[in-house]
């Protein structure tokens, strides 16, 4: 039995390193062998309305395959399969007949070459023939599902290399007017204007034109002059999206063939997003990751800007301010080191046109201590109350654990003596007990201010010569800064800042340079009053100023007191509130243990009293039984029953009943003292 076990486990063995050796050979092999698809050729530049072909190729690395799947994603805007050719394919076998689907933008192929399957380095799978339907730039890949199986009898997949293509697509060279814009210059380049402005010339003298601005990239005018001999036309209000314009000539009566021009417009930013702060947006890690995405539908997101501004933070100088910059160009995520403080993160998302779109998310880096105290886990007004409510509880249960000392106190003292009459005296002041208790009052005061701040809504209003603003602090307390950004549409040009209060009317002004983007920024240099102000900026280049921008009303609440020159926070004050809060939870925590062990203490000795006590009495009626009993026998021994008078029956009735209520009271005391032995 014990050989046979030897050949099993031998045989499993075997078998585990034979399978191990065969996967590792596979594994070898497949890392040894280098096959490759790709497509030929891999960069071109097509006109839209025409066709192209395109060569899968295979090079299967020196080794010999009998089996490929390839799949090939195209983009279905801007090319079109007209058909997928397998007459000089290296292919023998087709699995499938090559399929394509132009609305999803797929083309697969599947198939098999007969044993001894093929060797080869430049292997056509097939040729595809692609028209260009649109203007723009067109990627072809290889998907996922794409394999080539070595013949090897395991089917071993030795794909490793995938190589695309990318093609230009353009409109056909002009063959009649050119055509130009001073608005939207490039055919290739996004823009955000919707009203666009074209000329063209020609090179010899025409009669007149027609033309026509069409979603259609190659189409022919209609031969319908257009009237009035120009070579000019503005396009006002334009929708978003791909605009063809078409032009051709009429001379001596003969109509020439068209140009088309190509125009762009995506008026519209990129979508609103969320900015992701981890690990939280109130987080006591000075090291936060700054996550955020979102897409544009048109042009498509070219990058992101970014700039951190402290909300608490003054900025003493210029020389600091120039040592900040608003923003920078940044990826996501983005890894910053911050102090302690609060913070506004502002993120710009820019789509390939200029157009972007702003969001802000609040940021602050707390200290340990503030996380601790749960600052950031609840709002402020629950933990308050949640303080208060505990507070309560406490007191109310050190009530309750003083009271119940304080009778247990009482009944102690009275427990050490002795003697009945004391015993009875000790029974009244339990009874009593209730009404000689002195009350235990504690007055709690605490004041709470909840504060708000008022939010501002700034519609933005664009406007060709004042700054536009496109940045305001919002929900900003008096102690926080505030600030103020946005972009300058003219070169060598400043920003002026004016502040005005509505509370007391005095008004505040300063001047900020734009960078060389036109983008420019202000903080204001102290902390704001409490109150109503109304912001406004202006442009000034040389002499020339722009009009006043529009107006914009920013509320500063009150949540910090102020003291002279010193300011004490309602977080500060909040802190200060939590921290008492504490402290007296803790006093009554040890007022609570402090009376309740002792009040244990002494309820276990009178516990100990009270059954020594019930013993004695136990024994006094043990004895009162027995002298009853005696004194029963000695009635009945004196003189037969017949002959009792009166007054003996009565006295032998008098002793029963004694008797009996004796037995009672004994058994009672026999379960009080087991009740205060259990206790």
């Amino acid at each position: 039995m014990n050989k046979l076990s030897k050949i099993c486990s031998l045989a499993i063995i075997l078998g585990f390193v034979g399978n191990f050796a065969i996967s590792g050979f596979n594994i070898a092999l497949a890392e040894s062998v280098a096959a490759k698809l790709y497509l030929s050729p891999a960069v071109g530049t097509y006109i839209v309305g025409e066709t192209f072909t395109v060569s899968i190729i295979l090079n299967t690395g020196g080794k010999s395959v009998n089996a490929l799947a390839a799949v090939i994603n195209f983009p279905p805007d801007k090319l079109q399969v007209v058909s997928p050719s397998i007459g000089t394919s290296i292919v023998g076998l087709w699995a499938a007949q090559p399929s394509f689907d132009n609305k999803k933008g797929l083309l697969s192929f599947q198939g098999g070459v007969p044993d001894p399957g093929i060797n080869t380095s430049r292997g056509v799978v097939s040729t595809v023939t692609f028209r260009a339907k649109s203007v723009g730039r067109a990627s072809l890949n290889f998907t996922d599902a794409s394999k080539i199986l070595l013949n090897d009898g395991l089917g071993t997949d030795v794909l490793t290399d995938k190589g695309g293509a990318t093609f230009d697509l353009i409109l056909p060279p002009p063959k009649g007017p050119i055509v130009s814009s001073e608005t939207h210059p490039s055919q290739d380049r996004w823009y955000p204007k919707s009203t666009v402005a074209l000329n063209w010339i020609n090179n010899f003298p025409v009669e007149n034109y027609s033309y026509i601005l069409d979603k259609e990239p190659i189409e022919e005018a209609d031969s319908i002059p257009e009237g009035n001999l120009k070579n000019s036309i503005v396009y006002k209000d334009l929708k978003d999206g791909l605009h063809f314009f078409h032009i051709k000539a009429i001379r001596n009566g003969i109509w020439g063939d068209s140009s088309h021009f190509a125009i762009k417009i995506d008026a519209g930013p990129p979508a609103k997003f969320p900015i992701t702060i981890i690990p939280s947006s109130r987080t006591t890690s000075r090291n936060p990751l700054i996550s955020f995405l979102t897409t544009d539908e048109l042009s498509g997101i070219d990058h992101y800007e970014l700039k951190i501004v402290s909300r608490n933070k003054i900025i003493s100088s210029a020389t600091d301010a120039d040592d900040d910059p608003f923003f920078i160009e940044s990826n996501s995520p983005y890894f910053t080191e911050l102090e302690l403080g609060k913070y506004n993160v502002i993120v710009r998302a820019y789509d390939k046109a200029g157009n972007f779109q702003e969001v802000t998310q609040r940021l602050s880096v707390v200290s340990p201590l503030i996380k601790i105290l749960g600052i950031s886990l609840l709002p402020r007004w629950l933990m308050v109350v949640l303080g208060l409510f505990f507070s309560a509880g406490a007191l109310y249960l050190a009530f309750l654990v003083w009271r119940w000392h304080g009778a247990i106190h009482l009944r102690h003292m009275a427990g050490a003596l002795k003697d009945a009459a004391i015993a009875e005296k000790i029974k009244h002041l339990q009874e009593k007990r209730a009404g000689y208790l002195k009350s235990l009052i504690i007055f709690l005061v605490c004041a709470l201010t909840i504060f708000s701040a008022s939010h501002v809504t700034n519609a933005q209003t664009k406007s060709i010569s004042p700054p536009i603003i496109t940045t305001i602090s919002e929900d900003i307390s008096n102690e926080e800064i505030f600030y103020i950004a946005g972009k300058a549409l003219v070169p060598n040009s400043e920003v002026l800042i004016y502040m005005e209060s509505l509370n007391d009317g005095t008004t505040y002004s300063s001047t900020v340079q734009p960078d060389t983007k036109g983008d420019w920024f202000y903080s204001y240099n102290s902390f704001l009053n409490a109150g109503r102000y109304r912001v406004w900026a202006q442009l000034r280049a040389g002499q020339e100023s722009s009009v006043p921008t529009s107006l914009y009303e920013v509320n500063v609440a009150r949540t910090a007191i102020q003291f002279g020159v010193s300011r004490l926070s309602l977080e500060t004050l909040y802190l200060i509130f939590m921290a008492l809060l504490l402290m007296i939870l803790s006093a009554l925590t040890g007022f609570i243990i402090y009376h309740a062990y002792h009040g244990r203490k002494k309820h276990i000795g009178l516990m100990k009293e009270l059954a020594e006590a019930e013993e004695a009495i136990k024994k006094g009626f043990l004895l009162l039984r027995r002298d009853l009993e005696a004194e029963l026998a000695v009635l009945k021994k004196t003189k037969p029953r017949a002959q009792f008078s009166a007054e003996d029956l009565e006295k032998e009735k008098r002793l029963v009943k004694d008797f009996d209520w004796v037995n009672t009271f004994i058994e009672k005391e026999v379960r009080d003292i087991e009740k205060y032995v259990g206790n």
